[in-house]
């Protein structure tokens, strides 16, 4: 699994077509969706899950 430090350095290094902020039931839901039709998809929640 990636860690938190290699996550955030990813966002720094890649591109992405859609950036969605907010891992709630609507963020990941958009996430999921821009995903499923093939774009390059950012999820940024602020705090981490367990």
């Amino acid at each position: 699994m990636i860690t938190r430090p290699e996550a955030l350095a990813a966002l720094e290094r890649d591109d992405f077509d859609v950036v969605v902020i907010g891992g709630g039931i609507t963020g990941a839901g958009v996430a999921l969706d821009a995903a499923s039709r093939g774009y390059s998809v950012a999820l940024v929640e602020k705090a981490d899950y367990a």
